[in-house]
């Protein structure tokens, strides 16, 4: 479950409302920020303006990643096993830190502040044009 939940805070990564649509994969490297309810706020507040796949999410609440993020080899998937045999699985060794490494381990106050600064900087960019 940590790979959808973020162990710090307890709340999904990506979380959904019904009605809202799944922004697009690449809109997610842009509008990742460390903390998930950020993340809840800037899809909830920008859904309308951010790059979005066409069909709005049905159920009440929806959770998720973006498949790209997940192990898809069978190297990962046995490497994965092999440290729950163990019980093993640390922070930064999850399905997140392998795509925001930089953002994902420099979650003091400050660096939360500044990546939601530049997210919102993006999207004011995208709401322009």
């Amino acid at each position: 479950m940590t790979d959808i939940i973020d162990p710090l805070t307890k709340q999904p990564w990506f979380e959904y409302n019904a009605g809202e649509k799944l922004i697009r994969i690449n809109e997610t490297t842009n509008t990742f920020v460390q903390e998930p309810s950020l993340i809840k706020e800037m899809i909830s507040k920008y859904n309308h303006v951010l790059p979005t796949y066409p069909k709005p999410m049905k159920a009440k609440i929806n959770y998720g990643i973006p498949a790209k993020y997940l192990r898809n080899t069978t190297e990962e998937w046995l490497d994965l096993f092999g440290r729950i045999k163990t019980s093993l699985i640390s922070y930064e060794n999850q399905i997140m830190s392998k795509q925001f490494p930089e953002i994902i381990n420099n979650r003091d106050k400050d660096s939360v502040l500044k990546r939601k600064e530049q997210v919102l900087k993006y999207i004011d960019s995208i709401n322009k044009n």
